[in-house]
C-alpha cells in the first residue's frame, strides 16, 4: 500500500538584473528611462499606479488624467446627467517630472468635435511646453477620427489688466504669444464672444479643421 503526498509550488521568475520595486521603461516620478524612451517614444502611453492614463510628450512633459475628487465621483453616482457630462470630459495634469507645469481639458462636444483648453503656469512658459502638448492634442484627435478642434481665444489684456486693477498683479497672460500659436497650428476665428467671464475681455471661438 502507497501513499503518494502531492505538493504545490508557486514559482516567480525574473530576468537577468532585475530590482525589485525599480521599473524597467519609468522611472517613480513618471518619466520614461533611456529604455522606456526607446519602447514608447514622444506619444507613448504608460499608466499610473491606480491605472489613470499618462501619455508621454516631447520636451519631457507627460500628460496625466488627473484623479476624480470624492464630490465629483458622488455627484456622477447620484446623478445620470452629470455622469454623462462627465464621461465627455477629461482633466489632465501636464508635468515634468514630479512638477505640475500646467493643465489640459478636453470636452467632447459631438462625435466630430473636440473642444480643448490648454494653460501652462506662468514660470513655465517660453520653454515650448504649450507647443509639445498641442502636437499631441492634434495627433490624437486626428488618431481618435475627429474632424474639428475647438478653443476659446480670450482677449488676455483685458485679463491683464482687471488683474493690475484690483488685485496689484503684474501681466498673467501674453495674448500676442497666443494668438500667434493658435494661427500657426491653423486655428481660425469663427464667432466673437463679448465678455463671458465679466472680466471685460471677451474673445473668439477658433476652430481647426482636422480633415
Amino acid at each position: 500500500m502507497s501513499n503518494n503526498t502531492q505538493q504545490s509550488y508557486l514559482y516567480h521568475h525574473g530576468i537577468k538584473g532585475m530590482k525589485w520595486g525599480v521599473r524597467r521603461f519609468q522611472n517613480s516620478d513618471g518619466t520614461l528611462t533611456p529604455e522606456g524612451k526607446k519602447r514608447y517614444g514622444d506619444g507613448g502611453e504608460t499608466s499610473t499606479s491606480d491605472g489613470r492614463k499618462r501619455h508621454h510628450v516631447g520636451r519631457g512633459l507627460t500628460i496625466e488624467e488627473r484623479k476624480k475628487g470624492r464630490l465629483a465621483t458622488f455627484l456622477g453616482n447620484k446623478f445620470k446627467s452629470i455622469r454623462r457630462e462627465q464621461e465627455r470630459m477629461i482633466f489632465y495634469d501636464i508635468k515634468k517630472g514630479k512638477d505640475v507645469v500646467g493643465n489640459l481639458s478636453l470636452f467632447k462636444k459631438s462625435s466630430k468635435t473636440l473642444d480643448m483648453d490648454l494653460e501652462i503656469n506662468a514660470k513655465h512658459r517660453g520653454k515650448k511646453y504649450a507647443t509639445a502638448v498641442m502636437d499631441w492634442v492634434v495627433q490624437s484627435s486626428k488618431d481618435k477620427g475627429y474632424e474639428n478642434l475647438t478653443l476659446f481665444d480670450p482677449n488676455y489684456d483685458a485679463v491683464n489688466k482687471y488683474y493690475r486693477k484690483h488685485y496689484g498683479m503684474g501681466d498673467l497672460y501674453d495674448t500676442a504669444a497666443s494668438k500667434h500659436m493658435y494661427e500657426k497650428y491653423g486655428f481660425e476665428a469663427q464667432k466673437e464672444i463679448a465678455d463671458p467671464y465679466s472680466f471685460g475681455e471677451g474673445g473668439f471661438y477658433r476652430k481647426k479643421k482636422l480633415r
